[in-house]
């Protein structure tokens, strides 16, 4: 899961399971801005939204989705 976190403030925007999910929510609600602009740095995880700084962060989710119980026998 990545989380959207705005640099300045350390505070989460949103979460998506892609990135293709983060940059729809990004165009959503600021592409209709005049002169948006959106700039992503792979090496950094960092996306920039109208000079903006947003970091990406990554969660993993692996393990018992639906909460079931292994026991190893």
């Amino acid at each position: 899961m990545l989380t959207l976190i705005r640099q300045s403030t350390g505070q989460p925007l949103f979460s998506s399971n892609s990135i293709y999910g983060i940059l729809d929510l990004l165009l959503i609600n600021w592409a209709n801005d005049q002169g948006f602009r959106l700039s992503f740095d792979q090496s950094t995880g960092t996306i920039t939204v109208n000079g903006v700084i947003y970091l990406l962060e990554w969660h993993d989710l692996t393990g018992n989705q639906r909460g079931e119980v292994i026991i190893d026998e």
